[in-house]
């Protein structure tokens, strides 16, 4: 392998030293910036063994050489076996070779010129003579060191890619150091580091920091699915299911909003249905919050109780049900879908701001999977970053419909302002523990397009 080191200010400059000295071929082995801010890159090139192919090349000629001769020898005997069976032989032909035969047995003087045993060994020798394919031996040790080949060229090869990727990175942040701050500001309110670059890579290049600012902000209140105003739930009505793991303020929630429905459409308007059996006292808070709002609670454990009260509150302007707490890859979220489709309920999910942004978005694949008409952000007063949950709502596209902020029934509920969501995310401050140095940073910003988007 030619091995080779190249020097300049910029990748691009680097490159094409590396094009022009060993091709299009060359493969990247590592780099690092010197202390002069200069790049260094150690390329190389696969050669192939020259000498080992020209001896081969030169056995491949002799034996072809060698073929044709061998070829008319083995004719040659041919011709004359062929010949000498031609002839037939005369009586007194075979009566002197029987006479030099020491067995006189009768009867041998009959035995015909072709079936003599010499033609037969002569013909063994021109089989023998007669070049012989060689078959291909499938070696299953063979099989298995070249798929672990093929694995570690594999593997290689990515870390050949992630290198490169780390180089191309850190020259755009180099040479644009708007886009490197401003990557740096979303991964800081929360959002993902692939979201991050994809929002900083369409910058203007014009731009100054305060400018991409502006432009961010302008960019994620267009992108937040915010529900529009007067199509929430109270406001359009129908049957609706709040879903989501246990703890994420499905029962707090649900009273929250079937308060706003009475106080603009009275408690006849209302119905609430529980299907959590499971959680101690989730039945008795519920009820408690109906009593306080006039509103019936009831209760339904399987598909047909749930298809009984549908029937019953099929005239009420909005019901709710509140469902069992489930974690997202609880084996019954098929059964509990299932169930909700039946009866015709639309799935509300409820996303916990404070939780961690890999753990709603791994809540949200999952509980999309059934169908999800919106979601709700609950917790909002105990999230530090809002950039996690804020990304898991645009990427899968889940309409926000309200915004919950506390405990207090039912005043901390809102409708979905995305103006004071950004607001809030890009204006947070997390801990400087959680500060990642600059080094790192590079690291996050070029692995960050390998992140799988759900």
């Amino acid at each position: 392998m030619q091995i080779q080191k190249f020097h300049g200010s910029n990748t691009k400059e680097i490159m094409q030293q590396i094009t022009e000295a060993l091709g299009p071929d060359a493969i990247i082995i590592t780099s690092r910036t010197l202390r002069n801010n200069q790049l260094e890159i150690v390329a190389g090139l696969l050669v192939e063994e020259t000498e080992t192919a020209t001896q081969n090349e030169g056995e491949k000629i002799s034996a072809e050489t060698s073929r044709p001769q061998f070829s008319s020898t083995a004719d040659l005997i041919r011709e004359r076996v062929e010949n000498l069976a031609a002839v037939k032989p005369s009586p007194r032909t075979i009566a002197s070779f029987d006479d030099q035969e020491t067995d006189t047995t009768p009867g041998k003087a009959d035995t015909p010129v072709n079936d003599f045993p010499l033609s037969k060994d002569i013909k063994s020798i021109l089989e023998d003579m007669s070049p012989k394919r060689d078959e291909p031996k499938h070696d299953p040790n063979s099989l298995i060191d070249q798929a672990r080949i093929f694995r570690e060229l594999d593997q290689m090869r990515k870390v050949l890619q992630t290198q490169n990727d780390l180089i191309v990175w850190r020259d755009t942040v180099h040479k644009d150091p708007v886009k490197g701050e401003s990557w740096e500001l979303l991964c800081r309110a929360g959002f993902s580091p692939l979201f991050a670059r994809k929002m900083v890579e369409k910058i203007p290049p014009q731009f100054n920091f305060e400018q991409a600012q502006d432009w961010i902000r302008t960019v994620l209140i267009k992108n937040i699915p915010s529900v529009e105003k007067g199509r929430d739930l109270v406001n359009t009505g129908g049957v609706f299911a709040l879903v989501g793991p246990t703890g994420v303020g499905k029962t707090t929630t649900t009273a929250k909003i079937a308060a706003r429905c009475v106080m603009k459409y009275g408690k006849e308007s209302v119905g609430l249905v529980t299907t959590d059996s499971f959680r101690i006292g989730a039945q008795d808070q519920l009820r408690i919050y109906g009593k306080l709002l006039g509103v019936q609670v009831y209760t339904a454990q399987t598909l047909d109780e749930l298809r009984t009260l549908r029937q019953t509150l099929q005239r009420k302007h909005l019901v709710i049900i509140d469902t069992v707490g489930m974690a997202q890859r609880d084996e019954r979220i098929d059964k509990q879908t299932t169930m909700l489709k039946e009866t015709d309920a639309s799935r509300i999910l409820l996303l916990n701001a404070a939780a961690q942004s890999e753990t709603l978005d791994d809540v949200a694949r999952h509980y999309k999977v059934g169908g999800l008409v919106g979601s709700i952000i609950s917790k909002l007063d105990e999230a530090i970053r809002l950039g996690g949950v804020l990304d898991v709502a645009i990427r899968n596209k889940l309409p926000i419909h309200y915004l919950a902020t506390g405990q207090q029934v039912p005043e901390d509920i809102y409708a979905c302002n995305s103006n004071v969501l950004v607001k809030r995310a890009l204006g947070s401050k997390a801990s400087s523990v959680f500060d990642v140095t600059d080094q790192e940073r590079g690291w996050i910003g070029a692995l960050s397009h390998k992140t799988t988007v759900a």
